[in-house]
């Protein structure tokens, strides 16, 4: 199933406990006419990477998340490790970023209604959420998805010792089927892990997204320290 469906073997568990069926992804946005009239005039270009969050003018003007209340910002902090090759690194992005952060909110997608209404200019959300919602709220927002993003898989599993194996087996193949694949990229925004379905208007191509290498394995044995760690250098 899985290779006839042409999913990447990283969107699936190599243990065997978890299929993945659809990918998130991280997104930067921000106020459009904020930036335009404030940030712009300085010569500073539109952020479109993690690192032109540090930059001194949106001190005090980005919104993002906390570690300790939404798994998106655990995603965030791993990714600043990974794409910057170690821990230490990581965390000192993570203590640069504080500098210039305005607030950070339980939620994964909390910097969207901020962001929107101008009380910051730039924030950290869930991309398809903030597509979904900038499309049917005509939001004046710009979005953008960094080089080396983080991700997030949405993954299904059997409960060992199961009633119903057979059904429940049924039901995890059928997630890898082009039929809820499509729902989920026309109602939820999401990408399939799979090939052969079609995305809906305003949702970039899968392959225009540039990953980092990010390692669940040692997110997991490592969460809770680097959630003190954050907590240690943020405050929060």
């Amino acid at each position: 199933m899985v290779k006839e469906a042409g999913i990447d073997p990283k969107f699936m568990d190599p243990h065997g406990y978890w299929s993945g069926w659809y990918l998130g992804a991280m997104c930067i946005h921000y106020n459009t006419k904020r930036f335009k009239e404030e940030i712009a005039p300085k010569g500073v270009k539109p952020p479109s990477s993690w690192d032109d969050l540090l930059n001194p003018v949106y001190k005090g003007e980005v919104i993002t998340s906390n570690p300790a209340t939404t798994g998106s910002a655990v995603i965030i902090t791993a990714t600043q490790i990974f794409r910057l090759g170690g821990v230490d690194a990581g965390f000192k992005y993570i203590a640069n970023l504080n500098k210039n952060v305005r607030q950070y909110t339980r939620g994964a997608n909390g910097s969207i209604d901020l962001v929107s209404r101008g009380e910051a200019i730039v924030g950290t959300a869930w991309g398809h959420d903030t597509i979904a919602r900038k499309t049917r709220e005509n939001l004046p927002i710009t979005i953008v998805f960094p080089k080396d993003d983080g991700y997030e898989i949405g993954a299904a599993s059997i409960v060992k010792g199961c009633k119903n194996l057979a059904a429940a087996e049924k039901f995890i193949d059928f997630l890898l089927t082009p039929a809820p694949a499509e729902i989920n990229a026309k109602i939820g925004l999401r990408y399939p892990v799979r090939k052969g379905v079609s995305l809906p208007a305003g949702v970039p191509p899968f392959e225009s997204l540039s990953f980092v290498n990010y390692d669940n394995e040692t997110v997991v044995k490592n969460l809770e320290a680097w959630k003190k760690r954050w907590s240690e250098i943020t405050g929060h």
